[in-house]
């Protein structure tokens, strides 16, 4: 009898990362089509597309932030840049600076005073690879908007390894931004 051996280990596929300008190339060539995609981690990820439900928490969001920031100061699924690797359109973001101040550039971490992502069926990604890549830019508040669960998940206190506090907040309670720190949100009303 012939003894058994191991089969010999087979390599893994090589993988391509992608950095920003690569990215932009792809799309400026038409490589990319007409689908959403976002660089996260020098992989170009797809967008997944929207149901009525994300879009109305979308909205919800933003009829709920602006009068509290200012319509020039909030920005929905739009670029904004996390180093050379990271490229990510998050569904809302609050910046510092108004619409004029970033013509000739995309916001950048240090911009950022309040991100949002809403969640229908990318609540396992948002919390744990976008949690992770927003913590470690230095994001100062990330929300994760969970419409299946009805909560909102608030990060806040970011640092190299992930969030120093995180809060799983209810219908029945309230948020108020670190950057606008009198104003109170009810979570049913983001949820409604």
């Amino acid at each position: 009898m012939t003894p058994l051996t191991a089969p010999a280990p087979t390599p893994s596929p090589r993988r391509k990362r992608w950095n920003r300008d690569e990215y932009h190339r792809l799309a400026e060539q038409g490589w990319l089509g007409t689908l959403r995609w976002e660089l996260i981690q020098g992989e170009i990820v797809e967008v997944m597309p929207q149901s009525p439900t994300h879009s109305t928490g979308i909205m919800r969001l933003v009829l709920a932030l602006v009068p509290i920031f200012g319509l020039e100061f909030v920005r929905t699924q739009l670029p904004i840049v996390l180093g050379p690797l990271n490229e990510p359109e998050p569904d809302i973001v609050v910046t510092a600076g108004t619409v004029a101040d970033y013509a000739s550039q995309q916001p950048g971490a240090e911009d950022i005073r309040l991100l949002v992502e809403v969640s229908s069926t990318t609540l396992r990604d948002d919390l744990s690879v976008k949690a992770a890549l927003y913590a470690q830019a230095g994001i100062p508040e990330y929300w994760v908007l969970d419409l299946e669960n009805r909560r909102l998940y608030v990060h806040r206190n970011p640092n190299a390894s992930g969030w120093g506090a995180i809060q799983n907040l209810g219908e029945t309670e309230h948020i108020a931004p670190l950057a606008a720190p009198q104003a109170s949100l009810s979570i049913a009303q983001l949820l409604s």
